[in-house]
């Protein structure tokens, strides 16, 4: 297969593109980011190749070129060693995986091929038997009935991911010398994920989704551990014993779950999150040569493969592309902003429509008037072809699309009467691409001005500091609750059920205060590269808006108009809200469910 025509490519890269760049209107005859970049070209490589072939010259060359990773100095990881022992213990003898785990300067811990491997070869090649899923979590004793117990009581079934954590947890009991019972080790013993972050990080991302998001998430799984410990640590049959379902041993349990996990097709269930040894040592970038993993073989050697899209020389660092996730959600589940892809991120802005319950006034008969208000203003908008979510980039300016709906929403009840009479005109000479008269573009600009001020003070007023406050209060009310917990139990003989293994008998993951420094300096500096593309987003924006303000007010200076602000009372809110920049944690966790996918 040739490489495409333009007109084809054209169409290809069309296909590709994502939500942002849609709404951008980007001209797919040029890459719209690396991500959608990537995907194109691994989609054609897919498309081009056959069993026992590889991909034609052209195509195979553009995908290496894009993926080409420069060789970098590296020196062997401290746990080494410990990875070289675990895998002589656990792994099939043959083929032995030539890899060896390694320090790299820009990605830190990670694997390298120990020789060169061709496009199509695999890498690593993870016996299905070594995998961790959810359905695991009942080969413990009494699991299975602790979780119906609790199931119960909670009125849901316990997630999956939860599940997975607890699989995890239980390995050292279940298994102590077994694969996942000593490789617990290998795993970070703080997880980058922003939900084992410090107080000081998550304020500094005020004014974007992520602490509003975290935090949420953060309770909505401190409720459910409460529920849980009475189920599975109770009793002298329970499958945990305290000490391994202490709150922040499952917040670590569920961080790791969200920030190693693999979405797999094809195991038990339709699409399943599972923890991949070894595999799980990939760091990320977007110009990964390998390709995401796929299960291969019959039983008993059915694996996870990990095969190559381009060459890979001897040394160099073995990388794993984790999803097109935006760069906050990489930072968020992973601790790290890929400084590539910054720049073709947007910030998400979503508008509320108006207030109508004072136009007209009444009871449940003006209440009514008002939804059927904010029915047509919404049915004008789609006929537009607008919405009321839109996007900045850091790039400067307000998108026309923005001020368009703004327009819309700031119309009157007689304008927005108007404008269905004469019918939707999506042009961009006509409203709203245009303005109507000179006191709606006032009113639009105002309450856009009043929105992006807003989200800057978010950004650099005394949110971060009440962000950071609250988040450590909670935490020090968490502490302070278990510690008097364990207080209490400190007396109750210890059931025999859990006499083995005692707590020191298991390796659980350490890190050394030099490591621990270093990383959450990495996440500090990942923060503040997000924090400032957030913040030249909105102040990018403002600066237009107040030029375009400052050009209308010339404008009716000119006229002889005089100078007033929208509303009378200079106050916007009863035409248009912002509503925050915040996903709910259902989209959010669907999102988290795609990271590796």
């Amino acid at each position: 297969m040739a490489t495409p025509p333009a007109a084809a490519l054209r169409a290809l890269r069309a296909q590709a593109l994502d939500e942002r760049a849609l709404y951008f209107e980007h001209d797919p005859s040029t890459p719209a980011s690396p991500r959608t970049e990537r995907a194109l070209l691994v989609r054609l490589h897919h498309a081009s190749t056959r069993p026992a072939a590889s991909a034609p010259p052209r195509v195979a060359s553009s995908l290496s070129a894009f993926l080409h990773t420069p060789l970098q100095p590296a020196d062997d990881a401290d746990d080494a060693p410990r990875l070289a022992a675990w895998l002589a213990r656990h792994w099939p003898p043959a083929p032995a995986p030539q890899i060896s785990l390694q320090r790299f300067p820009a990605t830190g811990r990670g694997l390298s091929s120990s020789a060169s491997l061709a496009a199509g070869e695999a890498a690593l090649a993870v016996p299905l038997r070594l995998l961790l899923t959810p359905e695991r979590a009942v080969e413990l004793p009494g699991m299975e009935r602790a979780l119906h117990a609790a199931a119960a009581a909670l009125g849901a079934p316990v997630d999956a991911d939860v599940r997975l954590a607890l699989a995890l947890l239980g390995q050292p009991r279940l298994e102590p010398r077994g694969a996942w019972g000593e490789y617990l080790p290998l795993l970070p013993a703080e997880p980058p994920n922003a939900l084992m972050w410090q107080a000081a990080p998550v304020g500094q991302l005020a004014g974007t989704p992520l602490p509003a998001q975290v935090g949420a998430l953060r309770r909505e799984l401190r409720q459910l551990w409460t529920a849980l410990v009475p189920h599975l640590c109770g009793g002298p049959h329970a499958p945990l014993p305290p000490h391994a379902f202490r709150w922040r041993r499952f917040l670590w349990a569920y961080a790791i779950v969200e920030s190693r996990g693999v979405v797999l097709d094809g195991l038990s269930t339709a699409r399943t999150t599972a923890l991949v040894p070894v595999a799980d040592m990939c760091n990320h970038t977007v110009r990964a040569q390998l390709a995401h993993p796929r299960l291969e073989g019959e039983p008993p050697h059915r694996a996870l493969v990990l095969r190559c899209l381009s060459a890979v020389p001897a040394g160099a660092e073995l990388q794993l592309y984790y999803g097109r996730l935006p760069c906050l959600h990489t930072l968020q589940f992973y601790g790290f902003v890929e400084a590539e892809l910054l720049p073709f991120e947007a910030v998400r802005i979503d508008l509320e429509l108006p207030d109508e319950e004072d136009d007209p006034p009444g009871g449940e008969e003006g209440a009514e008037t008002a939804s059927d208000v904010a029915a047509r203003r919404r049915r004008v908008l789609s006929d537009l072809g607008l919405g009321l979510s839109h996007f900045l980039r850091d790039t400067g300016g307000v998108p026309s699309k923005l001020l368009a709906s703004l327009r819309v929403c700031m119309l009157s009840d007689a304008e927005l009467r108007e404008v269905e009479a004469r019918g939707a005109t999506p042009s961009r000479d006509a409203f709203p691409f245009a303005p109507l008269n000179t006191e709606n573009e006032a009113s639009a600009l105002h309450a856009l001005t009043m929105i992006l001020e807003a989200q800057v003070e978010a950004m650099v007023g005394g949110a971060a500091q009440q962000i950071a406050q609250e988040w450590e209060e909670e935490d020090a009310a968490w502490a302070a609750e278990d510690a008097a917990a364990e207080q209490a139990a400190a007396g109750a003989p210890l059931q025999e059920a859990h006499a083995q293994p005692a707590p020191d008998q298991i390796a659980w993951p350490e890190i050394s205060p030099e490591d621990q420094a270093a990383q959450r300096n990495a996440i500090n500096e990942a923060v503040a590269s997000m924090r400032a593309f957030y913040l030249r987003c909105y102040t990018g924006a403002l600066v237009h808006a107040n030029s375009l303000m400052g050009e209308l007010s010339a404008l009716t200076d000119q006229q002889g108009l005089s100078e007033s602000a929208p509303n009378g009372d200079g106050s916007p809110d009863e035409h248009a809200h912002h509503a925050e920049d915040t996903e709910s944690y259902e989209d959010e966790h669907a999102a988290q469910k795609q990271r590796m996918s």
